[in-house]
Parts: structure tokens; sequence; C-alpha cells
């Protein structure tokens, strides 16, 4: 699989969106029924950046737009507007979790690996597209905006990840790979979530007694 090279750390925590009970092929179904480009890993991406950067109310806000630009498209709208409620408070979850890391919504490790490969790489796409609509700014001095500016480098280059034929030869190293990468971009959602956690912190006006 061919990316820039980049750090990366095996995380141990468990691999699941809690709380959530419908499936990667549940959700990309009715996205299809929708008639809509929006592709549900890069929405999931998307999604987790307006999480990072403005908690649920953002989520919620950013679910609403692109429900509205469906207009009439989905007879069920309600039922998808409940399912990524969901999805949103699951992402949530994880990204406030102390035992666990939040998780990108991709297909399951059955399907075809050059799409899992693709379905990480649309992930970051749209994370990186939902922090600048989200308003995303670095922090103030405090805030680690180096490390953050380096995830942020990786999650670009591996947008135009893909699966070339000597990684194709041996799928076993090439899962491997992927996999370290999957847990690169966990991790680096979580780091970004802190960063701007303790940003928001940073610019609260101080207690006055």
């Amino acid at each position: 699989m061919a990316s820039d090279s980049m750090p990366w750390f095996l995380a141990l925590e468990s691999r699941f969106l809690p709380n959530f009970a419908h499936s990667y092929d549940e959700l990309a179904e009715i996205f299809k029924l929708a008639d809509t480009s929006e592709d549900i890993s890069e929405f999931h991406g998307g999604m987790s950046a307006s999480l990072c950067v403005g908690g649920l109310p953002a989520a919620r806000k950013w679910t609403e737009h692109w429900l509205q630009d469906l207009g009439n498209q989905l007879d069920s709208r309600a039922d998808l507007g409940r399912m990524i409620d969901e999805l949103a408070d699951s992402t949530w979850s994880a990204l406030t979790s102390s035992e666990r890391l939040p998780e990108p919504l991709l297909p399951s490790d059955d399907a075809p690996l050059t799409d899992r490969v693709e379905r990480l790489g649309r992930w970051c796409r749209g994370f990186l597209s939902g922090l600048g609509l989200s308003g995303w700014q670095p922090g103030g001095a405090d805030d680690p905006t180096d490390a953050v500016n380096e995830i942020l480098t990786d999650f670009a280059a591996i947008v135009h990840a893909y699966l070339d034929p000597d990684s194709a030869s041996d799928e076993n190293a090439a899962g491997f790979d992927l996999e370290q990468l999957v847990e690169y971009v966990r991790a680096g959602t979580q780091v970004l979530f802190e960063s701007e956690r303790l940003a928001r912190q940073n610019r609260q006006p101080p207690v006055r007694d």
C-alpha cells in the first residue's frame, strides 16, 4: 500500500462504535437509496471533525444541513436522521471515553482490501473538509500545533493512499499495513479532539471570585 511514511502506534483499546447498532453496509445502502453522491465514510469523517471542533451541537447542525439538501429524495429521512444521530452519539462517546479510541466508519474486514483502503482515504478527506467547514483554527500558545499539523498532513497523505500491485500480491502484509493506518487515524483523531478541548478551555474567561 502506497502512502507517505508516517509515525504510528498500535492502540490497545477495543475497536467498535459504542451503542451503535447499525452496520456500515446498512448505512451505505440508505445513502445509496437517497441518491446522494456523499460517501458514508466521508460523511462520518466530516461528522467526526465537527464533533472535535464543536461537540454534539456542531454535529447536529452538520446533519440537519445535509438532510435538508436531500429534500424529498428519501421517504425515510426521519429514520436516516435517527440513525445518524445515533452515529453522532456513538462517535462522541468514543471521543470522550478514557477506555477507547474513536473508530472511523469503514467496510468490514470481509470487504475487498482495495475498497477498505479507498474508504479510509475518503474518511480522511471528509475529516479535513469537516474541519474547514466547522471553522477550525489552530489553538493558542499552549496547543501542540506541531503535532496536530503533522497529523493533518498525514491525513492528507492517506487521502491519496492506494493499493499498488506489489502490495496487492501479498494481501496479508497489505492488510496489516492498512490496520496500522487505521490505528494512526484513530489516535490522530483523538489527539486533535483533546487539542481542541484544551483550546476551548484556554479561551474561556477566568472565574472571578
